[in-house]
């Protein structure tokens, strides 16, 4: 039993320490920091989402486009799904789980900032959503329009959402996930 309890120690110290090295890669807001000698860098790559980035190189320039951030994003029971729209597009859709049968749904899309490693937005909508017994929606109740706010990608595999409106996700770290 103590041996098991000291594993799951360092096994919450090595994610720690992951963490902690993927922001120290970056500066005040999530920008990359100035010691980062590919910082200054807006090289764009072919978007295709067939492409294969090497996590362990985030400044690459050729790894900086939408397609090697695309994916689902996971953190408790909100989901974000990043689409590469384009070489210079990205379109999410968050979904946060109330129930089995209710959902708040968020939907956005900007341009990614290769220099950044995010994505600003100005029309996100967001709407409450309820389910039928056979999964089809029920009802939709628009709570906004045309909201502003940014995605942050901290690597290949983390980013944080800020929502300007009603700060929905502050502080929250989404995991991507395997696909």
């Amino acid at each position: 039993m103590k041996t098991a309890k000291i594993f799951c120690l360092l096994l919450a110290l090595c994610l720690c320490a992951a963490l902690f090295a993927a922001c120290a890669k970056t500066g005040p807001a999530g920008t990359p920091s100035a010691s980062d000698p590919s910082a200054s860098s807006d090289t764009t790559a072919d978007a295709s989402p067939q492409q294969t980035v090497d996590p362990s190189d985030i400044y690459a320039p050729e790894n900086r486009v939408p397609a090697a951030f695309a994916g689902t994003y996971i953190s408790g029971s909100c989901s974000i799904e990043a689409v590469a729209v384009s070489e210079t597009e990205m379109r999410f859709t968050v979904r946060w789980n109330a129930s089995e049968t209710e959902a708040r749904v968020w939907e956005m899309s900007g341009t990614f900032s290769s220099d950044r490693l995010s994505v600003a937005f100005d029309d996100c909508a967001y709407k409450d959503v309820t389910y039928g017994a056979d999964g089809s929606v029920a009802s939709e109740t628009v709570r906004y329009q045309n909201g502003t706010g940014s995605i942050q990608f901290y690597d290949f595999m983390s980013l944080c959402w800020t929502d300007d409106q009603d700060h929905a996700a502050s502080g929250m770290t989404f995991a991507r996930t395997a696909e």
